[in-house]
């Protein structure tokens, strides 16, 4: 350990006694005081005997963490627990430590930094440092490093050691249950309406979907592929499984706000409570971002709920964003947008096709976060009837996702004017 190390390490009482014992030491030295000189000395080694004898204490800790519940929603409490073992030995047997103060970083994000003390811990026993937290923004956070102070019974020395281990922590973003008691049997993929509508769309419209890479050449049904214009194969799929698309605009610059109150997290919170509404529903959904790229495909059940909600706890905004025309078609697509420039483009081009498909826009009133080019509602509502979308107007920050929850069963419903709009 380097002398400007140990020098850091002594604490305010323990400079002074240094800066003392050197003041009476010249003293002495001038005035030819024996007695003078002996405080001197008394007062010079005092504070650095303590600094060699804590610098030279060995011990060795063990330090694994654990959350409770594993994950979190933004707003969500938590508990974290962190253990502690002393795993120090030596070749005389066991070593007792002491006198140590603990810290655990916490993230701004969840909370404050804990702290503890090791009044006294035997070999190969362990104590639990536990402290709250509380998720206030979606992402994926590092809790640690610990850090271990060793202190002196004089207070003059402080030298401080860190693990180098974290802990991750990822917070999910909220989640609002969506009432399902609106979706009409022919969406949700069962029942007499949706066997009679699938005879009247017929095989050409329900077996073929969009080619992917990899697709089996000898798959490709050229009459849907000569009919749309790109690409058809035909299914896999059972013909009654029903597919949604929930489309972002991650476009920075359509987005206001900062932090966990911008239009961002809400369009986020948006896309994981419609996501988890439909996949509860029977859907298989895929998520996907304006400009046409798929984020996520072939979600369903449990297992689509998990790997949705790990996906939008870390998804970020993109620089550009450009609308892609013609590319979403699925049984339910659900567009997620802000109320500014471009969102008219976006709902005119990406209609919904076939007879039994449903578009539902979901525009963010971006004028309540102080946006001077939001368009207004009248704008959004004359690009939804030109899109043929059903679309609602979300209002800001914390009302956004209660307020879909109210006007969610009446997007759904098969009685709701369509197209048109609806406004919270």
């Amino acid at each position: 350990m380097g002398l400007g190390r140990l020098t850091a390490a002594l604490t305010l009482r323990g400079k002074g006694l240094l800066a003392v014992g050197l003041g009476l030491a010249v003293g002495a030295v001038l005035s030819g005081q024996l007695d003078l000189m002996r405080i001197a000395v008394l007062l010079l080694a005092l504070p650095l005997v303590t600094l060699l004898w804590v610098s030279r204490r060995s011990f060795r800790l063990g330090c694994v963490r654990t959350l409770t519940p594993s994950r979190l929603e933004v707003g969500q409490a938590g508990e974290v627990t962190t253990r502690i073992t002393n795993l120090s030995t030596t070749n005389f047997g066991r070593t007792d430590i002491g006198g140590l103060l603990v810290e655990d970083g916490v993230p701004a994000a969840l909370g404050r930094t804990a702290y503890g003390v090791l009044t006294r811990l035997r070999s190969k026993e362990s104590t639990d440092l536990v402290y709250p937290v509380h998720a206030t923004q979606r992402g994926e956070w590092q809790v640690g490093p610990l850090g271990v102070t060793a202190v002196d019974p004089f207070g003059l020395v402080r030298l401080r050691r860190t693990f180098q281990s974290r802990y991750r922590v990822l917070v999910l973003p909220s989640v609002v249950t969506l009432p399902g008691g609106g979706l009409r049997a022919e969406h949700r993929g069962f029942g007499e309406s949706s066997m009679s509508m699938l005879a009247a769309r017929g095989n050409d419209d329900l077996v073929p979907r969009e080619y992917h890479h990899g697709d089996d050449l000898r798959r490709i049904h050229w009459r849907a592929s000569a009919r749309t214009g790109q690409l058809m194969v035909r299914r896999e799929e059972q013909p009654w499984t029903r597919h949604a698309t929930v489309v972002m605009d991650l476009c920075a610059s359509a987005h206001a706000g900062m932090g966990p109150w911008s239009s961002f997290e809400t369009a986020v919170s948006l896309a994981a409570s419609t996501s988890i509404a439909l996949l509860r529903n029977g859907f298989e959904v895929r998520l996907c971002s304006s400009d046409g790229t798929t984020l996520l495909s072939s979600l369903t059940g449990v297992e689509g709920e998990f790997q949705l909600l790990n996906a939008l706890a870390v998804i970020t905004t993109q620089p550009t964003s450009t609308v892609a025309i013609g590319t979403f078609h699925a049984d339910l697509i659900v567009s997620i947008s802000t109320a500014r420039r471009g969102t008219d483009e976006l709902l005119e081009h990406q209609a919904p096709r076939g007879r039994g498909d449903l578009g539902i826009s979901l525009i963010l009133d971006t004028a309540a976060w102080g946006c001077n080019d939001a368009l207004s509602a009248t704008e959004v509502n004359l690009a939804a009837q030109r899109g043929a979308w059903r679309t609602a107007v979300i209002p800001a920050r914390e009302r956004a996702v209660e307020s879909l929850a109210q006007l969610w069963p009446q997007l759904l419903s098969s009685t709701a004017q369509a197209p048109g709009g609806v406004r919270s």
